[in-house]
């Protein structure tokens, strides 16, 4: 579990342990991606008359990271740092990787300015990783048979065709049917949310997922423990097809469901009871029925998406935890001998060059001075393909965090792989933050 340092220290006294559903309690198995790009791709064809021959693309699971920005106007797919800046290797144009030339043709230099960012659309949770490799493999097919394009229009039928799968239940349904085959097994989330009621906190579970969906996976999650349906006796307040992040500004009233026939009732919501389910609604009438029992900081928010289920929040007050499955292997990675040994070479030649310029200056031994820098490259992109071939990494550029993490930074409080991972912590645990050193600043500085 990480400590990022947008806050002071987050409170064992937190009485309020709100929870994302997709990608937080449920947990997908890497089969969904195939079928999401599959399904998305016959979408493509049947409702936006794409070309038959997209039937012979086939999804790359291995393709982008989580993070990735694409340009509607230029049709590039690229990773930015937190200054806006494309690493070399890190931008693709279909499924061929950008030229430094041509970056810098795009965009006037290396960093992308604010008026380009404009045309960008981020793609920061997990079911957007085979909605990446469906744009740029659509683009590369156009591209090798010639066949003329916008980038723009190839973005919006591509997401069209996803979100298509989400809103129609098509998606949902085929989960549904064999959750075996797409849902993780979880079995430490009845523990941790019997764990947390039982130190005194209300759970509250707050989804734009439907409850016909939830019901079905919830009960598949589990079944080792609790009988079908006795899921709801684990939160004490669940709201399914919240709308987030527009539940967090509007001020739509709640709907109860019933949960045995999921049909909506037509009655009117003047307190919020466990064990029902609650459609809609928004922040302000959360409040306004709770009389203020789920604002401000004592309520915990975890989920996995930056902008629905993080910077919203931050901003009403909540605390935010950032659910990133991609930590547990990146720190994998991190700590494996074959990394750090590479990792310290890359340091012994960067302290090298450092060392040499102040020393000989700049153009004291160009020759020698090349060489160093030729190696420093070849082991930042050794470093780079360990996490991801075409991207790198999710959380690091070569040289800083990229935008994506930067973003995690800024808006969560502590984040982690796993919501499971809290039972490692006892309930009064205080998480406080650690004192980062600034660049001007001696590494050991750690008063003041």
């Amino acid at each position: 579990m990480s400590h990022p340092p947008r806050s002071t220290l987050l409170p064992a006294v937190f009485a309020v342990l709100s929870v994302d559903f997709d990608f937080t309690l449920a947990s997908y198995k890497p089969a969904l991606g195939e079928t999401i790009y599959q399904l998305a791709k016959q979408q493509l064809m049947t409702a936006r008359q794409y070309p038959e021959s997209l039937r012979e693309l086939k999804y790359d699971p291995d393709f982008a990271v989580r993070g990735v920005a694409y340009d509607t106007k230029r049709g590039a797919l690229l990773k930015l740092d937190f200054l806006h800046a494309v690493s070399l290797g890190n931008a693709f144009f279909g499924r061929r990787q950008m030229t430094h030339q041509e970056i810098v043709t795009a965009y006037g230099s290396l960093v992308v300015s604010g008026a380009e960012l404009a045309a960008f659309r981020p793609l920061v949770d997990l079911f957007c990783l085979p909605e990446a490799c469906l744009i740029s493999d659509v683009i590369q097919h156009f591209v090798d048979r010639g066949t003329p394009f916008h980038p723009a229009y190839v973005y919006s039928d591509v997401k069209h065709a996803v979100s298509h799968l989400h809103e129609s239940g098509i998606l949902h349904s085929t989960i549904s049917s064999q959750p075996e085959v797409y849902i993780e097994e979880s079995p430490s989330i009845v523990e941790l949310l019997q764990t947390q009621r039982a130190a005194g906190r209300k759970i509250f579970m707050l989804t734009n997922s439907g409850f016909k969906f939830v019901d079905a996976v919830l009960n598949h999650i589990t079944r080792h423990r609790l009988q079908a349906g006795e899921w709801l006796s684990l939160f004490d307040l669940v709201c399914v097809a919240a709308d987030k992040p527009s539940w967090y500004k509007e001020e739509r009233p709640f709907r109860s469901l019933n949960p045995h026939t999921g049909k909506v009732r037509w009655v009117p919501i003047n307190e919020l009871l466990p064990g029902n389910v609650y459609y809609g609604g928004s922040f302000h009438e959360l409040n306004r029925l709770s009389k203020g029992a789920f604002q401000g900081q004592h309520v915990l928010y975890l989920g996995d998406h930056v902008f629905s289920d993080l910077s919203k929040p931050s901003r009403i007050g909540w605390r935010t935890g950032a659910i990133i499955r991609e930590l547990e292997r990146e720190v994998q990675l991190q700590t494996s001998p074959p990394y750090k040994d590479l990792l310290a070479t890359l340091m012994t030649i960067e302290r090298t060059l450092r060392v040499e310029q102040c020393n000989r200056g700049a153009v004291g031994q160009p020759g020698a001075m090349a060489a160093l820098r030729s190696e420093r490259e070849r082991t930042r992109e050794e470093l780079k393909v360990m996490f991801n071939r075409h991207f790198g990494s999710v959380f690091r550029s070569h040289s800083g965090p990229t935008l994506f993490s930067q973003s995690i930074l800024r808006y969560s409080d502590i984040y982690t792989s796993h919501v499971e991972n809290l039972l490692k912590l006892s309930p009064d645990h205080v998480l406080l933050p650690r004192r980062l050193s600034m660049p001007h600043e001696p590494t050991h500085v750690g008063l003041g």
